[in-house]
Formats: structure tokens, sequence, C-alpha cells
């Protein structure tokens, strides 16, 4: 299961990248502000969500308390985050502020300190300064970022470490009212499914209400929002299952690769031309960017006594 909570993983941190370049292009190509897009993206997200209905024709009605809290929190703290995230995304190159996501597993490990009962070993102490050294890093090269997108970021980063929290929380409630007779990595995934819908149908109903003030009804910024909402919750489904299959702390060690991959994009970008998209950057700043990210890894990787069942994954037989 572990290793192939890995691989979607992997797959649904590439899908995050994409979205990230559509959430700018959005943006850019003069659709409306990131509050048009969280709104338009939300309620296309919604709308597909309800494709997981017939995954809950077995849930009796008294079992919808179980779930329901769970999805409304998830979804809170997801869509704050969210729109300080796009408040970034909007202003700054997603190649520069996508690698800052990997701080999320230190605030996820902070916070089951404070709720879970989680003790941190020495480590993971050293895993937190090496993030916040890899994240000044990130800051200082190709230009310093200015303060409030910093704070903007580290709140964006909060919200979703907590939805994080709660997400796996949900899954487990699912897999606890799921009857099914087949393998528990499928099980585990259809309760990652269901668990998508319950949350982005929350989403989308609360998007909805903002729909009058920040939607439109002009097709092209619904088309430009599609590509962004259909990426995000196939990918969103790859990362409840790995957040399910790994645990919380590895599953987000796993999605910090985005980072990485962001930086692939930016820089595949800026090649062919999209400097609307991408700011032309120097080998030099390059590299860097790939040291600081790698420090990054290691350092998420560091916070968790997970990493030798990782280990062990690619080192068998």
């Amino acid at each position: 299961m572990l290793l192939l909570g890995i691989i979607l993983g992997l797959v649904g941190a590439l899908g995050h990248s994409f979205s990230f370049i559509f959430t700018r292009r959005f943006m850019v190509k003069g659709h409306g502000s990131n509050l048009r897009l969280l709104v338009l993206g939300h309620v296309i997200m919604g709308a597909v969500s309800l494709i997981t209905l017939p995954l809950w024709y077995h849930q009796p009605l008294n079992d919808y308390a179980a779930w329901l809290y769970l999805a409304i929190a998830a979804s809170s703290f997801y869509l704050i985050g969210n729109a300080a995230f796009f408040y970034s995304l909007g202003r700054i190159a997603a190649s520069r502020i996508a690698p800052f996501l990997g701080l999320k597993v230190a605030v996820v490990a902070l916070l089951s300190i404070a709720f879970l009962d989680m003790q941190l070993q020495i480590q993971h102490w050293v895993a937190v300064a090496l993030s916040v050294i890899a994240a000044f890093l990130l800051n200082r090269i190709g230009g310093k970022l200015p303060l409030l997108i910093l704070l903007t970021l580290l709140f964006a980063i909060c919200n979703f470490a907590s939805s994080d929290i709660f997400i796996v929380q949900l899954i487990r409630a699912n897999e606890n009212l799921v009857h099914t007779h087949t393998d528990s990595n499928w099980a585990t995934f259809i309760s990652s499914v269901r668990s998508v819908g319950q949350c982005y149908l929350v989403c989308g109903v609360i998007a909805l209400a903002f729909l009058p003030k920040f939607g439109s009804r002009n097709k092209e910024d619904w088309a430009a929002a599609l590509p962004y909402g259909l990426i995000w919750i196939c990918a969103m489904v790859l990362f409840f299952a790995c957040l399910a299959m790994c645990g919380t702390v590895l599953g987000n060690i796993v999605t910090s690769t985005r980072g990485l991959t962001s930086i692939l994009l930016g820089a595949a970008m800026a090649k062919l031309g999209l400097l609307h998209l991408e700011q032309h950057n120097s080998k030099s700043i390059l590299i860097r960017r790939f040291a600081a990210a790698f420090l990054m890894i290691i350092a998420i990787a560091l916070a968790t006594d997970d990493l030798s069942d990782f280990i062990k994954i690619f080192s068998s037989d």
C-alpha cells in the first residue's frame, strides 16, 4: 500500500504543478482576480464531484454526521488557504512560490503535537530548521519576495496543513462506512474518492454563494477556469489517496515534489518563450533553486519516522 500511495502522490504533485500554471494563466490573461478563479473553479469541481454520489448509496442517512463536520472543516481551511495562495500566485511565478509548500509538513507536525499528542524527536526539530533555511534560500534566489507575499504564503500553508489533518480523519470515517469485499488498497482508494466528492460538494456549495459577487457570465472566463478545475480535482483524488495510504507526514513528503516539478515546468515555459507566465532565469539561479528544493525535501524527510519504510521499498529485491 505504501508504494502505491507514493506513486499516486507523485502523480498528484505533478497535477498540482500543472494546475498552478493554469491558475497564473487565468489571472495574467485578464480573466479576473484570484477570487474569481477560486469561485469559478470550485463551482466546476463541485459539479464534477456529483459523479461520486453513486458511491454513497449504501450510507444510511443517520451516518451523515460522521463525515459532514469533517468535510466542512477540511473544506473551509482549504478554501481560505487557496484564497491566500492564489493571491500570491497572481503576483509571483509558480516556480518561485510552489517550493514553499514543502514547509507544510513542519506545520502538520506542530499541529499534531498540539492536537494529536504527537511527540517529536531531535531529527524532527532539525527538519523544521532545515525547512526554514530552505525557505529563506528560495526567498533570496531570483529576487527577494515581498514580506506581504511571504506572510500570505505562511498563512496559506497553515490553513492547508489544518485541512490535511481533517482530510485524513474524513477518509478514516468513510473507510468505516464503506462495505466492500475488495482488497484494502481498493477500499482505501474508494474512500478517498468519496472524501474528495464530499469535500468538493461542500466547496461547490460555498462557491455558489459567492457566484453573484465574484462570478462571471463570460463563457471565456469559464473556459479559462475549466483546465484548472479539472486538473486540480483529479490531482486531489490522488493526493487524498496518498494521505490515506502513507499518512499525513509522509504523504506531504511525497507531494513536496511539486516544488521541483514547478521549477522544471517554469524553466520549460521560459525556454518556450511563455514569459507572461514565467520569467527567464540563468542556469545558476535554476541550480540554486533545485538545491534549495532538494534541501527542503531532505528536511521534511527527516520529519517522519516512516522514512525507513520509504527506503525499504527501493532497497528490497
